[in-house]
């Protein structure tokens, strides 16, 4: 267990980049997907036997994956990809903020245990925009979801313990239009990092001379 850390899609147990395989696609071990057509239980999520390269942005510390290595995805309904990540540190004297760069082939959002994103939680691209919009999955779009804290908006409670951050993919497209050579899906999350920031204090006033 790595306790403050969340990883990013399609890396080894090293966060090294996994290696496309057409003919044994590698499993992401830190990923499943647990929601989408035909999906009961959760499954494993796969890297991308093609990652598109000139199509799908491409960084040096992540892959493209999805719920299988074709890119295959069902136009009817969302899939939901999950991780999970351990909270350790005093939460009386400092709070977290998750950062990180996504795209997605076509669009989604991020929820954290299952709900959605308390008021003021969310900052940047903490949601695709629907439809087939190629900035979706051509250029990273960063975001960050911080903790409640002092002079802080957030209403987002995270206490030390295990937690789960969803991505809620969708593939855009008429019903039935799911050929991943002509309508491919997939999904990206790099420079995935959690922050530890010190807790601000209300000052004390003192009376003059006390």
């Amino acid at each position: 267990m790595v306790s403050n850390k969340i990883w990013n899609t399609g890396v080894n147990e090293n966060g090294k980049q996994l290696v496309p395989n057409n003919l044994n696609p590698p499993v992401d071990p830190h990923w499943l997907v647990i929601q989408g057509p035909g999906i009961t239980n959760p499954q494993n999520v796969y890297v991308l036997t093609d990652q598109k390269a000139g199509n799908y942005f491409g960084t040096p510390d992540s892959r493209w994956v999805w719920a299988d290595a074709s890119g295959k995805g069902d136009t009817s309904a969302v899939y939901v990809f999950q991780t999970r990540f351990y909270v350790e540190v005093d939460l009386s004297q400092h709070w977290i903020q998750i950062n990180g760069k996504w795209s997605a082939d076509n669009f989604g959002q991020f929820t954290i245990d299952k709900n959605p994103l308390p008021p003021g939680s969310g900052d940047g691209a903490i949601f695709l925009p629907a439809g087939n919009i190629v900035s979706n999955y051509q250029q990273p779009h960063d975001f960050s979801i911080s903790q409640a804290h002092f002079l802080s908006l957030s209403r987002l409670r995270l206490n030390v313990g295990w937690h789960t951050l969803e991505v809620w993919v969708h593939n855009e497209g008429a019903l039935g239009d799911d050929d991943p050579m002509v309508n491919p899906a997939g999904f990206n999350l790099s420079a995935m990092s959690i922050e530890i920031h010190p807790v601000r204090k209300i000052p004390v006033l003192h009376p003059p001379g006390s």
